[in-house]
């Protein structure tokens, strides 16, 4: 983050709420209504380099899905964030 990348979290409302990563920006696509995706992309830097936030199979297919849809509005996609143990 010191370097200028923006960290999206794409957890749940709720594990965001309890923790994150300080300065991270909350977009959990599967918990945002269609109407309020603009919005929420519109938090994220123009044409910023992007690390996505998950912790869980559904979360980081989210995260994905996420910095997918921010390469489409011209940031730049650099990858997922998680711990292994998640997935053990």
């Amino acid at each position: 983050m010191s370097d200028g990348v923006s960290v999206v979290d794409s957890r749940e409302p709720l594990r965001y709420a309890r923790s994150h990563i300080p300065g991270s920006i909350s977009i959990p696509m599967l918990y945002t209504p269609s109407s309020g995706l603009d919005e929420a992309f519109a938090q994220v830097p123009k044409n910023a380099k992007v690390v996505t936030v998950c912790d869980g199979y559904v979360n980081c297919f989210d995260a994905r899905v996420t910095g997918i849809e921010l390469e489409k509005r011209s940031h730049i996609f650099l990858g997922r964030f998680t711990q292994l143990s998640c997935f053990r």
